[in-house]
């Protein structure tokens, strides 16, 4: 890493530290440390530190100091943030009955900043996730049990799929299939998605007739047969697996699906979404527009804790096929199986399979599958309220032990270290509370330098501290902003690359202004965030491709042959609502 990164980043700390507790003494020790280990004092240390006063808090148990810092005098605690830490835990590492939120939220803040920075990891690193992915589908190379429990659990929460998914997926009015925005495994572009014609996969074709489900109309059907019949067939569809940067544990996994599948499953998911947000056993249980229910029982749940919180592991490598395949209903299981990909290609060209996982994840049905599952398995079992968004699950505290036993007995692992139910302390959808005070910290996700990504993150990074922690801590992190890529609008107003402050007198001073006479009002020119647009001359042969683009999206600017490439510039506009 070049020493401007890493020293742009201790000044991103050193801003937010001098507005907390910390001491000058801390300052000066984070610096030292900085400049002798680097990246990983950032990454790692300090995320451990902060795991470990997370364990105290959601655990309930001692204070135990695993990262490398020195144990102030007579205390478990540790000397750096000994001004933090002893306001939350008392010398022996036990929680304090009425532990300082402030301290918490500072404590989380100064030693988790940079847990989830994106960071480039080894050849190590990408093996041992692979080897984890493989290790993961393996162990679910087991019959489902069959004891009278299971047996009768599992009829109950079948039942309760079957009212949910009551419509057959061909039939529904919901049913339009697109293209997802994402990369595909075989490397088609934007366009290519469209244009080229889908290749041959049988099992698809059985079930979503081609000619129905790729063309328009049998016009469209008889212009591409010839590509059609001359182009390749696939016997098994084969998904990709790729690493994205994560956190510093390691990378993850994203599965790239084959277009002709992605094309599909986009299709059967928003008939899943429309199905289960609006049916009265899943409506405000299972969610997927919104996390605020989760983050409201959360917070709710840390005052008087009568809800708990279970975070699962590697949620979706768990859910087994077989298991899916028992408690969907016929019709879903015989469209799902249609557009599933039973195996997936390495970065190496090995191909792994059959999956005895339903779907990885980057499957465009994973997420309301596995959410269905949960929900269906606890909500059988337990026979009580239960709240899914995805791998967050809130249930009441007293059937904790249950809700664990019956997740785990189908091959789903429970994180204990992270499930909240034996302190005041709640976590939920990105919500982190103790005591009905938000104790959430901002997370640096990337370096600090100048590409637009970078720069939207920082932005993004402002605006959450000035969110949590108020104007005046911010205040510095945007005077550094201003200077290393240039003068920002403070306004109330939500625009890209701006700070959500009040307004200052900088905006008129830094930004040139014009009259509109129409509007009557002043305007600005200001940078903005566009998205790039890959504009192709459409010969006519493709016009057919255009027109089922077009009835397939819901984009009001669509226009024919233009295509967002997935990169963003920044552009000056005139803008009258700052």
């Amino acid at each position: 890493m070049k020493r401007r990164d890493l020293s742009n980043l201790g000044s991103l700390w050193a801003y937010l530290a001098n507005h907390s507790p910390a001491t000058k003494a801390d300052l000066a020790v984070f610096q030292k440390r900085l400049d002798c280990e680097g990246i990983d004092f950032l990454t790692k240390e300090l995320p451990r530190l902060g795991k470990d006063l997370d364990r105290a808090l959601i655990v309930g148990s001692p204070f135990e100091l695993t990262a490398r810092f020195g144990k102030h005098p007579g205390s478990e605690l540790p000397e750096f943030l000994y001004s933090i830490f002893n306001q939350i835990l008392w010398d022996d590492g036990t929680l304090k009955q009425h532990a300082s939120p402030h301290h918490i939220k500072w404590g989380r803040q100064l030693t988790l900043m940079f847990f989830k920075l994106e960071v480039q990891h080894d050849e190590d690193s990408l093996e041992a996730a692979f080897a984890s992915f493989r290790d993961c589908d393996i162990s679910l190379d087991t019959p489902l049990i069959d004891e009278e429990f299971s047996s009768a659990l599992l009829a109950r929460a079948s039942g309760l799929l079957s009212k949910v998914l009551h419509i057959k997926p061909c039939s529904s009015r919901q049913l339009v299939f697109r293209h997802g925005p994402g990369a595909t495994a075989c490397r088609s572009g934007s366009a290519q998605k469209y244009h080229l014609a889908p290749r041959f996969i049988r099992k698809l074709h059985n079930v979503f007739d081609y000619s129905e489900t790729f063309f328009v109309n049998a016009t469209h059907l008889c212009d591409q047969l010839k590509k059609l019949t001359h182009g390749p067939e696939l016997d098994q569809p084969v998904s990709r697996i790729s690493a994205v940067p994560k956190d510093s544990r390691g990378p993850r996994l994203i599965c790239m699906e084959p277009r002709e599948v992605m094309y599909v499953q986009q299709g059967l998911m928003r008939v899943l979404v429309h199905l289960i947000e609006r049916h009265p056993l899943t409506r405000g249980f299972v969610n997927f527009a919104s996390q605020s229910v989760n983050k409201d029982l959360a917070r709710e749940a840390s005052i008087h804790q009568g809800y708990a919180t279970l975070d699962l592991k590697d949620a979706s490598d768990r859910v087994r096929w077989d298991l899916v395949a028992f408690l969907l209903p016929f019709d879903w299981v015989v469209a799902l199986h249609a557009c599933r990909t039973e195996y997936v290609e390495f970065p190496n060209g090995y191909t792994f399979g059959p999956l005895e996982k339903f779907a990885p994840m980057g499957s465009a049905v994973c997420f309301p599958i596995e959410s269905l599952i949960f929900w269906a398995l606890l909500k059988a079992g337990l026979r009580t309220d239960v709240y899914v968004y995805g791998d967050d699950i809130i249930l009441p505290t007293p059937r904790v032990d249950e809700a664990i036993a019956i997740l785990e007995r189908f091959s789903l692992k429970v994180n204990v270290e992270k499930s909240c139910y034996r302190t005041p302390f709640r976590e939920s959808c990105g919500g982190d509370y103790f005591d009905g005070h938000d104790v959430g910290y901002v997370k640096c996700r990337k370096l600090v330098e100048k590409t637009v990504s970078s720069h939207q993150s920082f932005v993004g990074l402002c605006n959450e501290v000035i969110n949590c922690f108020g104007i005046g801590a911010a205040r510095e992190l945007m005077s550094f902003g201003d200077r290393f890529y240039y003068p920002h609008v403070r306004t109330l107003s939500d625009l890209p690359l701006s700070y959500r402050c009040p307004a200052s007198a900088s905006n008129a001073v830094f930004f040139k202004r014009r009259w509109h006479p129409s509007w009557q009002k002043y305007q600005y020119l200001i940078p903005t965030i566009k998205n790039r647009i890959q504009k192709l001359r459409t010969h006519p042969k493709f016009h057919w491709c255009e027109l089922l683009r077009k009835l397939s999206t819901e984009d009001s600017e669509f226009k024919i042959g233009e295509y967002a490439d997935g990169t963003c510039i920044v552009k000056e506009a005139w803008r009258g609502d700052i």
